[in-house]
């Protein structure tokens, strides 16, 4: 089952697990932090987040480790890494910036 969250803030909690776009700590256009809750069910869907007119998509694609698959909505702009998995306990960070070439 895919779920659509349409937001006003910029972070979720799903089942435990946090979902965050936030400013980039790298100097980008913005950054997803996603955190893996090792205490509860991850639970699976398709979230959009917007922050400061940055829109992404991030699917979280539960089994054994958690899938994360992100795309801005921008054509302009990459996501890096755009898919990576995030196994219980761990932390990630997807930077979202626009292509270097």
């Amino acid at each position: 089952m895919t779920l659509e969250i349409i937001l006003a803030a910029s972070m979720i909690y799903s089942g435990g697990d946090v979902i965050e776009l936030r400013p980039s700590s790298e100097g980008h256009v913005a950054e997803v932090y996603y955190k893996n809750s090792p205490d509860q069910n991850s639970r699976g869907g398709v979230y959009r987040l917007e922050l400061d007119g940055v829109e992404v998509s991030v699917q979280v694609i539960v089994s054994g480790d958690e899938t994360l698959i992100v795309h801005p909505y921008d054509p302009t702009m990459i996501a890096v890494p755009d898919w990576i998995d995030v196994p219980d306990g761990m932390e990630v960070v997807v930077q979202i910036m626009l292509p270097m070439f």
